[in-house]
């Protein structure tokens, strides 16, 4: 195990890790992983509560936000962040099978199948630099806005909404986009994201800097283009 090194964000990270180790070295069979997101209209205490009673597990809450739960071989650790008016709920799940790993995000999504958001949603994955760290990264839902008006978009041909379409539907589709502020910039990308989500059914996740260092090292390129990201 000589130079074999991992950078530990916080003890929960840890913990998940110890018990990652654990099961690998009692020879159980972690050779599933998903990660997926959950937005619902619950309190995060109450979200943790619920799945603290998840046949079959055991859960550790460590703070007000991130537990970690587990069964002879599945483990998961979820994050929950309180939101303006919804919680957001971020899941990494270990198993041993592809179809155990379907099983338990059905399992997941039934604990608060009466309080998931209808609006669509999609997750920013945030990077930036952070010191000695490296490049870090934060998710965060976002919830669409309402949809564009067409009078809004006077210049584009056909319409905005056919525009967006187009966009999505083109082979390489690269959108730069300039003007001053106020001129609906912001809201017709949040627009493009929301129809992105719609087509993946939620499972749409972007990634995002703001970082202008960022774009003069090739490493954040690189984590986009072996990623999952759809944007």
């Amino acid at each position: 195990m000589n130079g074999l090194k991992f950078q530990f964000s916080s003890v929960v990270n840890f913990a998940a890790r110890d018990r990652f180790f654990k099961k690998i070295a009692d020879g159980k069979p972690l050779s599933t992983f998903r990660e997926f997101q959950l937005s619902v209209e619950m309190e995060v205490d109450d979200l943790h509560d619920r799945f603290s009673t998840m046949p079959g597990f055991s859960t550790t809450r460590f703070d007000e936000h991130e537990s970690v739960f587990e069964s002879d071989g599945d483990l998961i650790h979820v994050r929950c962040v309180k939101r303006k008016h919804y919680s957001s709920m971020h899941f990494r799940l270990w198993t041993f099978s592809r179809e155990r790993a379907s099983d338990l995000r059905q399992a997941i999504s039934r604990q608060v199948e009466d309080a998931i958001l209808k609006d669509t949603v999609f997750s920013i994955d945030w990077q930036f630099e952070s010191g000695r760290n490296g490049i870090q990264s934060v998710l965060i839902d976002e919830v669409a806005d309402g949809p564009l008006s067409e009078d809004a978009y006077p210049s584009i041909d056909g319409g905005v909404h056919a525009f967006i379409e187009r966009f999505l539907n083109a082979d390489e589709p690269i959108l730069v986009i300039h003007g001053p502020p106020g001129t609906g910039k912001t809201r017709l990308v949040r627009a493009i994201l929301a129809t992105l989500s719609r087509r993946t059914k939620g499972d749409c996740r972007i990634m995002f800097t703001g970082d202008g260092a960022l774009f003069e090292r090739d490493e954040v390129f690189m984590r986009f283009i072996g990623s999952g990201h759809q944007a």
